[in-house]
């Protein structure tokens, strides 16, 4: 996260997705990062956050930005106080964090793409579809990043034949940076 808000200059836009959000926890902790990270590097920057899932009660659920306090027992409490407001039992996110992601139901293998992203992430969705279904996956995400894009896999899925499009940031983390744009052939699936 501070290189991609490093190699912005000031009033540039951010776009980030997050792919089968789920219930939003990760889309939420992106969020709160980048938002920090830009505060740190004193940058006058603007991001959106594209949530998206195939599920829409997912989707419902996760724009509501309500947790229990269970669900943040690991964030720290200067973040936790920053960045949630207590209402009765549980937590929302507070609205000018919420005002910068966008959910919408959005089915990885018939939708369309998202473009100029500067970071997708997509943790363990992927290990669900068969290899084809998942090269048509990957392939969507490096034509929506812009060269020198992040891609944030889960830890049991790879690159496969896209490989050689991407620099290893870390092979622990799945954390790739897009180093050459597909070919148009490969741009498109079909």
């Amino acid at each position: 996260i501070p290189q991609i808000v490093a190699r912005k200059k000031d009033r540039d836009a951010l776009r980030i997705w997050t792919a089968a959000c789920a219930s939003g926890e990760e889309t939420y902790s992106l969020a709160i990062l980048f938002q920090e990270e830009i505060n740190r590097q004193g940058k006058l920057l603007d991001f959106k956050v594209f949530a998206t899932d195939a599920h829409k009660e997912s989707i419902v659920r996760a724009s509501l930005g309500v947790f229990t306090a269970a669900k943040l027992e690991n964030v720290p409490p200067d973040l936790k106080e920053k960045y949630f407001e207590q209402v009765d039992h549980d937590y929302k996110i507070i609205k000018a964090l919420r005002q910068k992601i966008i959910f919408a139901p959005h089915n990885l293998l018939s939708d369309g793409n998202f473009s100029s992203l500067d970071l997708v992430s997509c943790r363990n969705m992927l290990i669900y579809l068969e290899p084809e279904a998942q090269a048509t996956v990957l392939t969507q995400f490096s034509s929506g990043l812009t060269k020198e894009g992040i891609l944030f896999l889960g830890s049991s899925e790879h690159l496969g034949s896209l490989k050689g499009y991407y620099e290893v940031i870390s092979e622990k983390w799945r954390i790739y940076k897009k180093s050459h744009d597909l070919p148009l052939s490969q741009s498109f699936p079909n």
